[in-house]
């Protein structure tokens, strides 16, 4: 998944609330969006992992995970091999000489 359209729908919202302001106006939004960018980056991958989590949880076996792929983002879903259950112990024998009862 490509981050880039969130974050560019970021800096084109911060930038026309800021066009209603004076050129330095402007010119500050411009730099606020460049040095936001990380953050809002981590912030997007951060909620993505959160979603992953929970999605998990909800499920009955597969597990969701978010990987990050240089700047680009990947949900990767693994099944999860069905874990057997021990077969039970047999009741021990009766102690020789006891008697049943």
């Amino acid at each position: 998944m490509n981050l880039a359209p969130y974050l560019a729908d970021l800096d084109t919202a911060l930038n026309r609330a800021a066009g209603v302001g004076d050129d330095e106006t402007r010119r500050i939004a411009a730099l606020l969006a460049a040095a936001l960018e990380p953050a809002a980056r981590l912030a997007l991958l951060t909620a993505l992992s959160d979603l992953a989590a929970e999605v998990t949880d909800r499920l009955a076996g597969p597990v969701v995970e978010v990987r990050l792929d240089g700047r680009d983002v990947s949900a990767v879903v693994t099944e999860l091999a069905a874990v057997e259950e021990p077969a039970p112990e047999p009741p021990a024998p009766d102690a020789p000489g006891r008697a049943a009862g």
